[in-house]
């Protein structure tokens, strides 16, 4: 009785990556489910339930061609394959059924908060705008104060310069004057020192004839007799 003896094949590089193509086939059938599973990424699933399906049928080939590989496997990704290219199918037509309603619900379920919003908007819009009126007058009122205080402030200094203008005449005038009179006063101070040396001078004369006419009478006395 001979024993048959499984025939052993030398892999090459290319039966090598034939052989992981179930594998892949499998992946892309399996993420093409669970994308056709959801609404926002269903119409990824299409085109990766083909490319399982495309995958699917080369390994299966490349198993019975070659036998290399799981061709169980490449038949799972052929049968999930298709389904993924069915829920694919399936989230798009509810999108086009559906859609058009829903968005027409979703509209009128937020047709009354945008309604508010906008009135919201609005009512912000026209408080701002009354804020802005009122900053605005705010701004007019303040200029003018400022220009009234500026010309008053102008006046005032002009006031000022003007009485300093008057005072440094009057100081001016106040300070001839005063040098004027110092004048004066030196000049009868000197012609009073002159009197006075002219007095002094007059009386210094009449005590020295005062003292010769005693001198006189004492001698005529002296000489007659007739003097107490």
């Amino acid at each position: 009785m001979s024993t048959l003896q499984p025939a052993v094949h030398d892999l090459s590089p290319s039966d090598g990556r034939a052989s992981q193509l179930p594998l892949v086939a499998i992946v892309l059938a399996g993420i093409s489910i669970v994308l056709g599973c959801t609404v926002i990424w269903g119409f990824l699933a299409l085109p990766l339930g083909i490319a399982a399906i495309v995958v699917g049928l080369l390994a299966r080939s490349q198993a019975r061609k070659i036998g290399v590989g799981t061709p169980q496997l490449a038949v799972v990704a052929l049968i999930l394959g298709p389904i993924g290219v069915a829920l694919s199918i399936l989230v798009v037509v509810l999108l086009l059924v559906i859609g058009p309603f829903l968005h027409s619900t979703v509209s009128q379920s937020t047709s009354p908060i945008q309604k508010s919003i906008q009135s919201d908007i609005n009512q912000i819009n026209k408080d701002e705008a009354q804020r802005l009126a009122q900053a605005n007058l705010f701004q007019k009122y303040f200029q003018e104060d400022l220009t009234t205080f500026n010309d008053d402030l102008n006046k005032r200094l002009d006031q000022i310069s003007a009485v300093g203008s008057q005072t440094n005449k009057d100081l001016s005038s106040l300070r001839d004057t005063t040098n004027a009179a110092l004048l004066s006063l030196q000049s009868d101070l000197l012609s009073l020192h002159a009197t006075t040396d002219n007095l002094s001078s007059s009386i210094t004369g009449i005590q020295l004839t005062l003292q010769d006419l005693v001198k006189k009478i004492n001698y005529l006395c002296a000489k007659d007799g007739s003097c107490p």
